[in-house]
This record gives structure tokens, sequence and C-alpha cells, in this order.
């Protein structure tokens, strides 16, 4: 069954906001915690080679 919920009033502004922020986030947290960064298809490979079929 699905239920629809009106969701709060998201301005434009915000999203956009958001949205323009979030590569100065990314490098915030690269900065503060990451060792080493990877990339999605360097996750992929190592998954493909451990997938016992």
């Amino acid at each position: 069954m699905e239920r629809w919920v009106l969701q709060q009033e998201f301005p434009n502004w915000d999203s956009l906001r958001i949205m323009n922020s979030r590569h100065e986030h990314l490098d915030w947290m690269h900065r503060h915690f990451a060792d080493v960064v990877v990339t999605g298809s360097e996750l992929l490979a190592e998954v493909e080679q451990e997938d016992p079929r």
C-alpha cells in the first residue's frame, strides 16, 4: 500500500545552496578524515575479483 505524504515546502534557493556547496564539504571531509581516496571503479573491480560465481 502506498500512502502519499505531503512534504514541507523546500525553497529552490536552499536546494541550490546545498548543491553548490557539496564540493566544499567533500574537500573538508577528505582533509579531515580520508587517508586514501578510492574511486568507484576501483571498488567495483575489487568486488568483481572476490565474486565466487
